[in-house]
């Protein structure tokens, strides 16, 4: 008995182990900052938009010119024929609409990449958080169980008690230590997972440091669900898209209709004189193809204007799961931090007392220590869910990030 004795009375010294600070502290302002300005799919989501924005100019100009070079006998006798269509039809002002709702689309898409970063880089710096706190937690108990194991061999060997402690006690510490093994790989697998998330390669050396957020109030639901149907950006794109289609569906017609274009010929490369003239475009004479195009262009219209339907759906359910979530996540943490914390520390504290006294064996205190060990880990865990949880309902209403 009095081997735990003498444990109880050094473990008041007892302190987690610090760990090797082969990077500089990262706050998760800091890892926000630097997902977006340098993230790679952000990079591409920029080119994508300056993609787009060219597409505008282009669709603005003129078609280009035809030229037709035709040979008669000799080189100097070739005719040359230059032919320059007009777009006066509405086909060119179609374009313009469809390019720039396309530009708008692609804005949003941006916009709604990087709620994704922001979102994903919430979570794996949560999760890095968490894994090192768990650390940290079995870290003591490997500490606590090896003061138990060594106080075991002392007493066992002054001949106060059996071998059986002294098995029992290193069996315990050893299952420890590969626990920590276990909480230290996991450490480096969230901190890989964090700087690709940021869009750094995963072997980059960091720290993140900071704590899990603490539950709030309670959202208001209906607010959430209203706010996300404005503010999300997939649906500005989705919508955008529509309207693009929508504009493909005048070029389409506008195709159809004759066009003004302007000509000029010249009879010989070297001699001769040349002629203008004003010629009209005869689209209708295409064999249907035009009035197939305005067909498959108003079935896309119709395409996009479904899947924008169920997009709101979507972002409907998404809010709402995030909503459960994050009520469910709050609960069990409030159950770990209102009771089962103290708990678990209380029946710890009772269990070395009752040993000390002689009315509990060691076997009870172990127990005891383990079950403290756990529920730690679970409230860890539970913080971590409620950090998620919040992380996910601010993606799914794309709140902005000074809000998170």
């Amino acid at each position: 008995m009095r081997f735990l004795t003498l444990v109880f009375a050094a473990l008041a010294g007892a302190s987690v182990p610090l760990w090797g600070a082969e990077a500089p502290p990262l706050t998760l302002e800091a890892a926000l900052r630097t997902a977006l300005e340098a993230h790679p799919e952000l990079a591409a989501a920029a080119h994508d938009v300056a993609a787009a924005q060219a597409a505008v100019r282009g669709a603005g100009a003129l078609p280009s010119p035809e030229v037709v070079v035709a040979p008669l006998g000799r080189v100097e006798d070739a005719q040359l024929s230059v032919t320059q269509p007009l777009a006066l039809n509405g086909e060119r002002a179609a374009g313009v609409r469809a390019a720039r709702a396309r530009l708008e689309a692609s804005e949003w898409e941006r916009r709604a990449l990087r709620n994704e970063v922001v979102f994903r880089v919430r979570v794996a710096f949560y999760e890095v958080l968490a894994a090192q706190e768990e650390r940290d937690a079995v870290a003591e108990t490997v500490g606590i169980l090896e003061q138990i194991h060594q106080a075991a061999q002392q007493s066992f060997a002054l001949g106060n008690a059996p071998q059986t402690h002294v098995v029992r006690t290193r069996l315990e510490w050893t299952r420890a230590q590969q626990e920590l093994q276990r909480a230290e790989g996991e450490v480096a697998a969230r901190r890989a997972a964090l700087n690709t998330a940021m869009g750094r390669p995963a072997e980059t050396p960091v720290r993140p440091q900071g704590e899990l957020p603490r539950p709030e109030g309670e959202p208001d639901a209906a607010r959430l669900r209203e706010t996300a149907l404005q503010q999300r950006p997939d649906l500005a794109a989705a919508e955008a898209d529509v309207r693009a289609r929508e504009a493909l569906v005048g070029l389409a017609r506008a195709e159809r209709r004759p066009d003004l274009l302007l000509s000029a010929e010249r009879e010989s490369l070297t001699e001769g004189g040349g002629s203008l003239g004003v010629g009209i475009t005869l689209p209708f004479l295409d064999w249907g193809r035009r009035r197939a195009a305005v067909r498959e262009a108003t079935a896309a219209v119709d395409a996009s204007r479904a899947r924008l339907a169920q997009r709101r759906n979507t972002v409907a359910l998404e809010v709402e799961q995030a909503l459960v979530r994050l009520r469910t996540a709050a609960s069990t943490l409030r159950s770990f931090e209102e009771s089962l914390l103290a708990d678990a520390g209380q029946l710890a504290e009772m269990t070395r007392t009752g040993y000390q006294e002689g009315a509990l064996s060691y076997l009870e205190v172990l127990d005891a220590q383990r079950a403290l060990t756990e529920t730690r880990r679970g409230a860890i865990q539970a913080r971590a869910a409620y950090a998620s949880a919040r992380a996910a309902l601010d993606w799914a209403v794309a709140a902005p990030l000074a809000e998170k």
